[in-house]
């Protein structure tokens, strides 16, 4: 369908039959938003209906966000006049919001650009704690870095179970998973002939374990038997 033709006849029909009662809208036939003048060469009275028809069909025919939006506020009915137009359909509504919210969208980025964003010219400092913002050119208390998070730093440790210095980003007891494990009393080792008297006498590991009142698992029952074995080959 070809409405720019469209468009033109019901321009050229209202420039010919020039309204003068009822209702009426003046219309920029090109938007002032595409370079149009208010002169009176670029506006025509259209009635409620035509205007929404118009813009309906500037946005069919020229699609860009200008033209949409225009339309999206066509279908705002804020006149009390029950002749102005509101648009009714929910296909030419969903596809008018869209176009409105991406024209939105594209202009936002320009309104939060400089000196017309609310954040021009400030920052963020940080004691670890507690954020506040200042202005950018002004000096930062001492314990207070920019920024709202502090930065992780290597700390340095010493392992609780072979003396050694290392390094690691948070609190550490011990250099390595080795150390931790070594640190720990063997409990197997320690109580091995009370758990074999148990074990021998009743077969069942857990009652052996549950009998000398030593909290059990499978790494434990490995290392029972480990030393079981050995003490049978012995």
């Amino acid at each position: 369908m070809d409405y720019k033709r469209i468009y033109d006849d019901l321009i050229a029909y209202r420039q010919q039959n020039v309204l003068s009662i009822g209702y009426i809208e003046k219309h920029h036939i090109l938007p002032r938003s595409l370079g149009g003048t208010d002169d009176t060469t670029n506006l025509v009275a259209l009635t409620g209906r035509e205007h929404y028809v118009a813009h309906l069909l500037l946005a069919r025919f020229n699609r860009c966000s200008q033209t949409a939006y225009a339309l999206w506020m066509m279908q705002m009915k804020s006149s009390k006049d029950c002749n102005r137009p509101c648009i009714k359909s929910g296909r030419m509504y969903e596809w008018a919001r869209k176009e409105f919210i991406m024209y939105i969208s594209e202009n936002a980025k320009i309104t939060s650009k400089g000196e017309r964003n609310s954040q021009y010219g400030l920052c963020w400092i940080t004691d670890g704690i507690n954020n506040i913002k200042i202005v950018k050119n002004q000096t930062i208390a001492h314990g207070w870095v920019l920024g709202r998070t502090l930065k992780s730093q290597t700390k340095y440790f010493t392992c609780g179970y072979c003396n050694i210095s290392f390094t690691n980003k948070k609190k550490k007891k011990y250099c390595s998973k080795e150390c931790e494990h070594s640190s720990k009393p063997d409990i197997v080792k320690t109580n091995f002939i009370a758990l074999k008297t148990e074990y021998d006498k009743h077969k069942c590991l857990s009652k052996a374990f549950n009998d000398n009142n030593i909290g059990y698992n499978g790494n434990l029952f490995k290392k029972f038997f480990n030393l079981y074995n050995k003490a049978e080959v012995a």
